[in-house]
This record gives structure tokens, C-alpha cells and sequence, in this order.
């Protein structure tokens, strides 16, 4: 990151007194200031709340406070402006135009909830803040709509006032670094690329789990679930990047294309077979080393009747060449166990072994830690020291932490450098989101006969989810 550098730009912040902003967006534009990323830049806070811009910079200053580079961090308030007003009003709007220089780069972040999307837009039309196309870019934030139709109709807005090659709908996901390093790892290495298809790998094994429940956020999960929180995102980014071909080049635009093919070649699961196919699941209460943890329905009062999944498990195909016949298990869910994202892939059991008296499972597995132990690990067997011929499982692994000595840059750092250079690699395209929210809405449509599975808080999860899995398949421990 530190060879690439952008200046002369603004970023415009809508909702930049949100929790996102504070924890994530400044802090991020903070450490790329500080490594000397970006310079000669201004950001411009839009939110609701009244604020001088002197009050504004000390709000501000809370999310950044560190001893060692306090005066650094005086310089870096100094290129902060606010403007506060309703989004659904002019008169903010107007203020913020005057604001803006004709010569520079002005970058739109929404870091808004998405009923201000449209809003939003329609007024950077209106007032001419998005006519100057080659000095304009727009990023958004998850969910991209809430199905098929309301994500065209989305894009349809976006599309009136930017082209797309100006649209940035983030993922932080795609910003980790060993989300990123699939791709290196696939393509830069013989030895893994020759075996990654149905002829050797048995099945792959997507989760992400998280051990919080609903931390504030009541009235919008209950509004999309599990399904359309983390699997039309999140999940299926993941799924596309283990499962695409290699583009004829390493470029933007030929590597969505071959992911969107992937997102395409899902195979529909008919409504006779969803029942075999996925496990919905939702927390209950339960006591955690003294602490008791309430259940979905009791968080609120608006919750007590609620029939929105917390967990889901699905098994799905992918119907082409590379994958057929081969399931790929996805897996998520709120109030587990514990907080990880891993890619876990298992590969055949060889037709005949010469071990045939060892108890060890002869098949191999290489796994992407996503969080939090941020590395790539495979599993082999060997020999164990001894006079006895036994065979144990060892682990061969890279470590992040281990091997650079030092913490990772948070993933808005990656994702928001790309977007002031115009490097849309790292997110997703229209058609991504719309052959996603195909695949997500045909299963939303059809699953309403799948009863909801209680687990309990602080578990891994639903036990009926085994049900799903075929013949000598496993979950992986969470």
C-alpha cells in the first residue's frame, strides 16, 4: 500500500457521525494519511446532527486519540469540514456544492442506512454534484437492496446519475487480506491450481460466525436475516472467488466477469428439495460462565414473535465443468461460540492406501483463515518418530502475524486507496449483485415451510444442520 499515493480529492461523508464512520472510515483515512497515502485532500462531513466544524474536529479527535502521534493527528483534523442538514432536504445539498472544488476529485462515501440512498442521489442530481462524470465517484455500503427487483431499481438510480465504472458497492470482506490472497494463491501456484476442481476435491466448507447477537441492530436484522445479511454478500463473494475461473488477465473487469459466471452457474434448488438442502436456525436464551444471554425473541419487544433466522446452513452446486457434483456448505450465524471466517476445503480420500490399518482419515484439506487468525494451513498425514509405523495428521501453516511481524492494515484502508485511484478490483459490480440476489431470491421465495431450529446461545449452532450434509461429510468445529 505504501508505493501507492492519490492527492487533490475530496470525500464527501453522508452519515459520517454514525458508529461506521467513527470506528472504521476516519481511523482508516487517518492511517493512510499517517503512511503517507493520501494528501492535499479535504473531508467533508454531511450528517444530521448540529455541529461548528471546531466541534465537529473534536468529535471527531475521540476516534483517534493516540499519545504518540497526537500532533499528527491535529494536522490530519485540519482537513475537515461538516455540513449538517436532513438528507431529504435542499438547502444542505446547496451548502455542500459551494463547498466543492470544480478541479478536484470528489468522492460521495453513503454511509448512510440505505433508505437514504435514494434520497441522496436524486439530490447530487438535482444540484448538479454528480454532473462533472470524470471527477465523481459514489461508494456504497451494504445491503445493496433488499432483493432482485429493489437492487435493479437501485442500480437503475445510480446508473442516472454515474456510470459504472464510478460505483463502488463495498464489501469489507474483499478488502481482508487473506480474502485477497485466494487469488495469489490459486493462480500463482501449479501445484494447488491443477487439483482445484471435482476430480480431486471432495467438498468445500464456507463459515462465518459470529458470537455477538443482535448488538443494537434489532429492527434491521429482523428485517433481512441471515440469508440476505451475510449469505447474498459476504458468502457468496467468498464462494465466487474459491470457485472462478482464471480471467485472461489480472484486471478488474475480466476478474468480475468470471466471478459473476460463478454467481450464474448456481444451481436453482427446486422447492421439493430446499428441506434437504438448508437448516434455518435461531437463538435462545442461555446462562455463559454466569452471564445470562438473552434469546432473539426476548431482545425486544418487537422481536416476540419473530420468525427471522439468526442461523443458516446450506448446501449448494455449482453447475459447470470445474465443480460438478461437488457441494459447497455455507454456513452462518449470530450468538455462536466463538467469532471466525474460514474457507475449508477437503480434498478426495486417495482410491487405495497402503495404510489400510491406520485409523487416520486419509484425505487432505487446506483451509483460508479469514478471521481472526488471518493465515493459510494444510493438512497432510506423516510419519510419527518411532520404531512403530504410525500415522498421525500434521499441519503445515502461514501465519500473517507470524510471518510480517506486524498488525494488518484495516480492510477500509485497502478498499477506500482503491476508490481514490479508481481500482474497482476489490468491489462488486452490478452484475454481481444482481446474479447473487437472483440465487437469494429464488430461495426466499420458496422456503417458507422451513421450520425455524432453536440453538442455544453461545453454541455452534442447530444440531439438525448434519442433515444436510452427504455421505461421510462433516462440519467443521466452531
Amino acid at each position: 500500500m505504501k508505493e501507492k499515493s492519490v492527492s487533490n480529492f475530496d470525500i464527501v461523508i453522508f452519515g459520517v457521525t454514525g458508529n461506521l464512520s467513527r470506528k472504521k472510515l476516519i481511523p482508516s483515512l487517518f492511517n493512510l494519511f499517517k503512511n503517507k497515502c493520501i494528501s492535499n485532500f479535504r473531508v467533508i462531513g454531511f450528517s444530521r446532527k448540529i455541529f461548528t466544524d471546531k466541534e465537529f474536529r473534536l468529535y471527531i479527535k475521540d476516534s483517534l486519540w493516540q499519545e504518540e502521534t497526537d500532533s499528527l493527528i491535529e494536522i490530519f483534523l485540519n482537513f475537515f469540514i461538516y455540513v449538517f442538514g436532513d438528507f431529504n432536504e435542499k438547502e444542505p445539498y446547496e451548502k455542500l456544492f459551494k463547498f466543492l472544488d470544480k478541479n478536484r476529485e470528489t468522492v460521495y462515501y453513503l454511509s448512510t442506512s440505505p433508505t437514504f440512498y435514494g434520497p441522496i442521489i436524486n439530490h447530487l442530481k438535482k444540484y448538479s454534484l454528480s454532473e462533472r462524470l470524470t471527477l465523481s465517484k459514489i461508494v456504497l455500503e451494504k445491503p445493496f437492496g433488499s432483493s432482485l427487483e429493489t437492487a435493479k431499481k437501485l442500480n437503475s438510480l445510480l446508473y442516472s446519475a454515474f456510470r459504472e465504472d464510478q460505483i463502488y458497492r463495498i464489501d469489507h470482506y474483499l478488502g481482508k487480506e487473506t480474502v485477497q490472497n485466494i487469488f495469489t494463491f490459486r493462480f500463482g501456484n501449479s501445484i494447488f491450481e491443477n487439483v482445484w476442481n471435482n476430480r480431486y476435491v471432495d467438498f468445500v466448507q464456507i463459515t462465518v460466525a459470529e458470537e455477538l447477537g443482535l448488538d443494537g441492530r434489532a429492527e434491521y436484522y429482523d428485517s433481512v436475516g441471515a440469508l440476505k445479511d451475510m449469505v447474498q454478500n459476504h458468502i457468496l463473494q467468498l464462494l465466487s472467488l474459491v470457485a472462478m475461473e482464471s480471467p485472461i488477465k489480472f484486471d478488474s473487469e475480466f476478474i468480475h466477469d468470471e466471478k459473476v459466471k460463478v454467481l450464474k452457474s448456481l444451481r436453482k434448488i427446486s422447492k421439493e428439495d430446499i428441506k434437504n438442502c438448508i437448516v434455518k436456525g435461531q437463538y435462545i436464551g442461555s446462562q455463559i460462565q454466569g452471564v445470562f444471554k438473552k434469546g432473539y425473541r426476548d431482545e425486544t419487544e418487537s422481536l416476540v414473535n419473530s420468525s427471522t433466522e439468526t442461523y443458516l446452513a446450506m448446501k449448494v452446486f455449482i453447475n459447470n465443468w470445474r465443480w460438478s457434483g461437488v457441494p459447497f456448505y455455507l454456513r452462518t450465524g449470530k450468538g455462536l461460540a466463538r467469532k471466525f471466517s474460514e474457507i475449508y476445503i477437503q480434498f478426495k480420500k486417495p482410491s487405495f492406501t497402503l495404510f489400510s490399518n491406520s485409523s487416520v482419515d486419509f484425505s487432505n484439506a487446506l483451509i483460508f483463515r479469514i478471521q481472526p487468525r488471518d493465515g493459510i494451513e494444510i493438512k497432510f498425514n506423516t510419519k510419527k518418530p518411532g520404531y512403530n509405523y504410525e500415522i498421525q495428521t500434521a499441519n503445515m501453516e502461514f501465519s500473517y502475524h507470524g510471518t510480517y511481524k506486524r498488525l494488518f492494515d484495516e480492510a477500509y484502508e485497502r478498499l477506500l486507496l482503491d476508490a481514490f485511484l479508481g481500482d474497482g478490483t476489490l468491489y462488486a459490480t452490478s452484475d454481481e449483485i444482481e446474479s447473487s440476489w437472483e440465487f437469494v431470491s429464488d430461495i426466499a421465495n420458496k422456503w417458507a415451510d422451513i421450520e425455524i431450529c432453536n440453538y442455544f446461545y453461545g453454541s455452534e449452532g442447530p444440531k439438525e444442520i448434519d442433515s444436510i450434509l452427504e455421505k461421510d461429510h462433516f462440519w467443521r468445529k466452531i
